[in-house]
């Protein structure tokens, strides 16, 4: 699977479109998400209340922004590739200086760092929002345009 993504290409306002791999939209994700929440339920990794938190995050933000999949989708790759460990050592921190995070278990941290990664405003603020309003404020730079015939 493959879906399509602008990146800016260093001169103002234009971008270059590239096909990288991951779901093309947001119900294929959904579809790899319920596989994913029943594979991580039946492992006893991450509780489902925490899953949904996050699932609930990457919906709203394409119900904000639907022509931006692409922006979305990028962030949450960002989140599972290099955020999430990250998350879940601070947590770690935190609990250990007495401080323990919403949903904090020693034995399973994970369900604590799912609910910390999906309400972690300033990341998707900086991954998603700021990067989708100026994608859209430039006019969706790149995409191709629907010209019809005379």
């Amino acid at each position: 699977m493959k879906f399509r993504t602008w990146t800016p290409t260093g001169e103002p306002g234009q971008y270059s479109q590239k096909e990288l791999p991951g779901p093309p939209n947001f119900t294929i994700y959904m579809s790899i998400w319920v596989v994913l929440v029943v594979a991580l339920e039946k492992l006893q990794t991450v509780a489902g209340h925490a899953l949904k938190t996050y699932s609930r995050r990457i919906a709203k933000l394409v119900e904000l922004w639907p022509e931006c999949w692409h922006i979305i989708y990028q962030a949450d790759d960002l989140v599972w590739a290099e955020e999430m460990e990250l998350i879940r050592a601070q947590l770690g921190t935190r609990a250990a200086a007495r401080d323990p995070p919403l949903l904090w278990d020693l034995q399973n941290a994970w369900p604590a760092a799912f609910h910390n990664a999906a309400t972690k405003e300033d990341f998707w603020r900086k991954h998603v929002t700021e990067p989708a309003n100026r994608w859209l404020a430039r006019g969706k730079p790149g995409l191709p345009q629907c010209v019809l015939p005379d």
